[in-house]
């Protein structure tokens, strides 16, 4: 993992020098570059249906009704206040998201990145829910896919070394557990699906205690966005790290098709048990039916 954060310090080192006047490997191998060449096309993209234009626009169109009242700067301004001093950049809008989406495709060197699903997320609006083992998570699922991700964030990483990346690239930050925060964090999901952006969430909280299974999931935030926003698909989505081929480490990322939930007739425990159920029915990874927050509170097990 360490290796995979320097491969990283260069992109944030420049982003860190843009910052100040914008506001807010062996690629040599043969075998590698021809694995690299594959990995960039992807594993279903040339098998991707055809999608109406009319279906992206009607996509966008139901993301709109549901935007919050009031214009996006004075969502920005409300956010500002929030969370002062701590800077947090234009959520869904980051300036840097594609210049950082072509140059981290330089991860692909040393990270074997398998995507497949994706044809089934159809253009424009989309939510995707997912399972967290990783830092990296959000980069890699980023690097597969050709389409922009907004993801809420946990404040703390606005506020640590690297938070030049979150703020640049649109992520939208969160103090969990805040009333205010989470409220003013579910309004700018709202203006990211309006744009046209995927939204992505995990709702465990934290990333998995034991870096493979999945663990109980938390409502706070997975119910109130898929609520508010009715007519827009929500997908599962997976992140495994299986191994090593050729000095390089593998990643797969799955994508679901459409899950099939009616948050106008469900309960939020039906809705949660359900996007439980798609993510271990697309991943295969075991469940805990605890906290990962609170499992990493108690500590390890004593003897």
């Amino acid at each position: 993992m360490a290796r995979s954060t320097n491969s990283l310090g260069g992109v944030q080192n420049a982003l860190t020098d843009a910052e100040h006047g914008r506001e807010d490997h062996d690629g040599g191998h043969a075998g590698i570059q021809a694995d690299t060449a594959r990995d960039w096309h992807g594993s279903d993209q040339d098998t991707r249906p055809a999608i109406p234009d009319s279906m992206s626009a009607l996509l966008q169109d139901v993301a709109m009704a549901t935007a919050p009242p009031g214009s996006y700067d004075e969502a920005l301004a409300r956010g500002r206040q929030i969370y002062r001093p701590t800077k947090i950049g234009r959520p869904g809008r980051g300036w840097a998201y594609w210049p950082l989406f072509v140059v981290a495709q330089a991860l692909r060197l040393r990270w074997r990145i398998r995507a497949t699903g994706a044809a089934q997320i159809a253009p424009g609006p989309a939510i995707l829910v997912g399972n967290h083992l990783s830092l990296m998570d959000p980069i890699v699922v980023g690097v597969a896919n050709r389409f922009r991700l907004t993801f809420f964030t946990k404040v703390e990483v606005f506020r640590a070394p690297g938070a030049v990346f979150f703020r640049m690239t649109g992520q939208i930050p969160l103090v969990r557990g805040d009333e205010e925060s989470t409220n003013w964090a579910l309004a700018m999901s709202s203006y990211a699906l309006a744009e046209g952006n995927k939204l992505a969430l995990y709702p465990e909280g934290t990333r998995s205690p034991d870096g493979r299974s999945l663990h109980r999931l938390h409502r706070r935030i997975l119910v109130p966005v898929l609520q508010a926003n009715p007519g827009i698909p929500v997908h599962a989505m997976t992140v495994a790290y299986p191994g090593t081929r050729r000095g390089r480490r593998t990643v797969d990322v799955r994508f679901s098709a459409p899950l099939d939930i009616d948050v106008t007739a469900m309960s939020a425990n039906a809705i949660t048990d359900a996007v439980r159920d798609a993510l271990l029915d697309l991943g295969g990874m075991p469940y805990t039916h605890a906290f990962g927050r609170e499992l990493k509170s108690a500590g390890p097990p004593t003897q």
